[in-house]
């Protein structure tokens, strides 16, 4: 799982979906956890996305096909407008991108808890 590192939220939310991804899911799930710090240039190194799920909290959108969850609630989400515009396309049934919220931690409990019957079981 990648997290914003040295960010309260980012490590919130990467307990929080950690906490609802066994509970809902699989709870004997093998978790690796990655601190992203943002840097003016692409951040997603080859083999990082190397798990059964991929999961991105609070931190940018990767177009990879290999991320099977994303939340996300900041202005600067994108890298370029070609990933915003595929993720407006096709936003995938767990990618959750919502600028309004003030907090991705709250972002991941208000989804998990109203869409929860919605998000298929991988």
């Amino acid at each position: 799982m990648c997290f914003h590192d040295r960010c309260f939220d980012g490590t919130a939310s990467a307990a929080l979906f950690y906490r609802f991804y066994r509970e809902r899911f699989h709870d004997d799930a093998d978790f690796h956890f990655t601190g992203m710090t943002h840097r003016a240039v692409q951040p997603w190194e080859d083999g990082l996305f190397d798990g059964d799920e991929n999961v991105i909290v609070d931190f940018k959108y990767s177009n990879s096909p290999k991320v099977t969850w994303w939340f996300d609630h900041h202005q600067s989400a994108f890298l370029n407008a070609a990933d915003a515009e595929k993720f407006r396309q096709h936003p995938g049934p767990r990618m959750f991108y919502k600028p309004d919220y003030k907090s991705c931690t709250k972002l991941i409990a208000d989804t998990a808890g109203e869409n929860l019957a919605l998000i298929p079981v991988p």
